[in-house]
């Protein structure tokens, strides 16, 4: 407990981060320099087993793509890309805007939840625009619906299913329910999804496939040319957990394993307070698949760990075939960035909801919060 007020130091916080951000990058750096990787800087494109960069060609048997993705503009009238705040420049910002408008459509971003929360938490006000009927709508409907009460609380704004019309000076002008509608900001942080970094890579002219612009990779993370594969954002797998893991597999794979990724074992993270995370199947998305889930709930505010520390909100949620298989699930709450790999090794392990409901969990943790849902799962099975 705290008596007093407490303040938020905003440029001192934004500046930590860089200073992480730059000792992160010197450690990697350093980490090469140790394993005698040659470090190349330069602007590289694509040749045939190989890459040219600075005028000379690097041969090599095998080649990794991971050119990432750019954000997105939509194209409303007098939005001006140059002003706007989005993850690539997020962490030069100086001082904090008072006014926070987040502009969001399309294939929406969980970054922009969890830079937009950073700014509501050191005391901007935080309005969303979002075209989508939803905040990740990918993920569990109830999960999300949790989290979005959750941040109302802390004092987002959110308006769900506009239609962007116009930014005029500092307000942005929209439409809701045929209504006409306007909002004021200091700082306009826009979310409509990426685009991979693929044009000037050399990938094209090589006759690399793609869908949807994005590199069309195998369980293994080849490309359909047998001498180059391709990792992270520009594959789709969006996100530093998922391009560390399909390097780390492809990087076997090179060295003569056979090592298949499937890729709905990644975990979806959302860095927010609470945290929300998801794997596999959602509840909805198993019945879109034509399977009938089995599905197993457990609330944190039944939870011991998570009553003492003061965050109760939340819940874990498991979902299962109906032979009882693990095939997805979500937690929302406290710690869920830790408590998801549990649910993901069951996936891997192809375990049932029998086996995490009987294993022995500890007291008092929020992983127990699995063994709850798993038995309650496991309670539906015939």
């Amino acid at each position: 407990m705290f008596n007093g007020s407490i303040s938020v130091d905003f440029k001192a916080n934004m500046q930590r981060a860089r200073d992480i951000a730059k000792k992160t990058s010197e450690t990697a750096s350093y980490v090469l320099q140790s394993l005698s990787v040659d470090v190349i800087n330069g602007e590289g494109k694509l040749v045939e087993k190989g890459v040219q960069v600075n005028g000379e060609t690097l041969h090599s048997e095998n080649v990794v793509l991971a050119t990432g993705a750019t954000p997105m503009m939509p194209d409303v009238d007098g939005l001006d890309p140059a002003k706007v705040i989005t993850r690539e420049n997020f962490w030069d910002l100086q001082e904090l805007p008072q006014k926070v408008v987040v502009l969001e459509g399309g294939e929406p971003s969980s970054d922009i939840l969890e830079l937009s929360q950073i700014l509501a938490s050191a005391g901007a006000s935080v309005k969303f625009l979002d075209e989508n009927d939803e905040i990740l709508p990918w993920e569990d409907a109830e999960l999300t619906a949790s989290l979005r009460e959750s941040l109302s609380k802390r004092g987002f704004e959110f308006n769900m299913a506009i239609e962007p019309k116009e930014v005029r000076g500092n307000r942005v002008i929209y439409a809701q329910n045929d209504e006409e509608k306007d909002a004021e900001f200091d700082a306009l942080l826009v979310s409509y999804g990426w685009m991979p970094n693929v044009q000037g890579t050399g990938a094209e002219e090589l006759g690399v496939e793609t869908e949807l612009g994005f590199i069309k990779v195998d369980e293994t993370g080849r490309t359909n040319l047998p001498w180059l594969y391709a990792v992270g954002d520009v594959t789709t797998h969006m996100g530093a957990a998922s391009a560390m893991h399909m390097g780390r597999v492809v990087a076997l794979n090179m060295a003569g394993r056979h090592i298949a990724m499937d890729y709905n074992q990644f975990p979806r993270g959302c860095a927010t307070i609470p945290e929300l995370e998801g794997v596999g199947l959602t509840e909805d998305g198993a019945k879109r698949a034509g399977i009938n889930p089995v599905v197993g709930t457990a609330y944190l505010a039944a939870n011991e760990k998570a009553i003492v520390e003061g965050r109760p909100e939340g819940l874990v949620k498991i979902v299962a075939d109906q032979k009882g298989y693990v095939i997805g699930g979500g937690v929302l709450g406290s710690h869920a960035a830790e408590v998801i790999h549990e649910i993901v090794l069951a996936m891997r392990m192809k375990a049932t909801v029998t086996d995490l409901a009987l294993s022995n969990f500890e007291h008092a943790t929020i992983s127990e919060s699995v063994q709850e849902a798993a038995l309650k799962a496991l309670s539906s099975l015939g």
